[in-house]
């Protein structure tokens, strides 16, 4: 999921805010935070978005409530988190896709062979 290119279909000011953006001036990006666990009904585990100004960045990042990197999603192979860490890529998809954010697919290759 974190390792894959990512678009959003509509890049304007406009949409952008009306998804629930907001401009952070310090790091020059547009950030969007939702939650993906909840403690008591309190949220504890949350997915960073960012897209920068050239819209062909958009970066995915799972924090913890202190705004900590959350460790076992970086490292799934140390640990028992794997049904754990599907239901946080699930959550995450559903949002992406609900904003228009997809994947970008890699561009073909053309290998010169002439037929």
């Amino acid at each position: 999921m974190i390792h894959k290119q990512w678009i959003i279909t509509d890049y304007c000011k406009s949409n952008i805010k009306k998804l629930g953006f907001y401009y952070d001036s310090d790091l020059d990006v547009w950030r969007y935070t939702f939650p993906l666990r909840h403690w008591n009904r309190t949220p504890v585990l949350f997915c960073l978005l960012y897209i920068g100004r050239d819209k062909d960045y958009l970066s995915i990042n799972v924090i913890d409530s202190f705004g900590e990197i959350y460790t076992p999603y970086y490292c799934q192979e140390y640990g028992q988190y794997g049904r754990f860490l599907k239901t946080i890529d699930n959550k995450i998809m559903r949002k992406l896709n609900s904003i228009g954010i997809i994947e970008r697919k890699k561009e073909r290759r053309n290998s010169g062979n002439k037929n």
